[in-house]
Formats: structure tokens, sequence, C-alpha cells
């Protein structure tokens, strides 16, 4: 993980411009990346769960660095019905997100890819 520009919001929050390590995707949180992904693509925990499935399949098919990461994380969604979990992860500002350890991050809007 890089951590570019940290700025402190409010008195427990810090939200920073965040991208992967894509040398290290392997020991990354599966939902760090998926809110990552989704927030750089500027979805926000209000859109429909099918259309961020969607999403989901279309990024994969478009990138080979977070493909397999990408499955893993649509085969905890269909086989385990985890969207819940990844979804919360994802605010009500675009190109946010909150990782695991509850820490808020801005991402560079990607809606280009």
């Amino acid at each position: 993980m890089r951590i570019v520009n940290q700025n402190k919001i409010g008195a427990n929050k810090m939200q920073s411009k965040y991208t992967l390590d894509t040398e290290k995707l392997n020991d990354t949180p599966l939902v760090n990346i998926f809110g990552y992904l989704m927030a750089s693509q500027g979805i926000t925990c209000n859109v429909d769960r099918v259309y961020t499935v969607e999403m989901l399949y279309s990024l994969k098919n478009k990138s080979k660095v977070y493909a397999n990461a990408i499955e893993d994380i649509l085969h905890d969604i269909i086989a385990y019905g985890d969207i819940s979990e990844f979804q919360k992860h994802l605010t009500y500002n675009q190109f946010e997100f909150v990782d695991l350890d509850g820490v808020v991050h801005q991402v560079e809007d990607l809606t280009w890819i």
C-alpha cells in the first residue's frame, strides 16, 4: 500500500489518497481491493448491487493485474452471498472507501478505464 497526502478529517478519521501496491496484492485484504476498485470507478454504497457486480466483471475483463483478486471477490459474492460484507466498505461519496481497519481513503478517478 502506498499512501499519498494524508489530511486529518474530524477527530478520529484520516483521509488519504490511496493506491494499491500491485506487487503485494496477495497480502492485501480483498475488501481493500474491492473498495479501491469500486471507489475508483465512482461506485458508492447506494449503487445497486447488480450494477456493482457488473462493474466487477467489466474490470476483471479489462485488467490482468487485478483479475485474480476480482475473481476471488466474485467467488465470495456468488458462492457465499458476501456482497454486503464488501459494500459496507463503500461510502456515500464517490472516490472514497473505508479499508479493513476503518480508515477512510480517497482514490483517484479512474472511470476512464
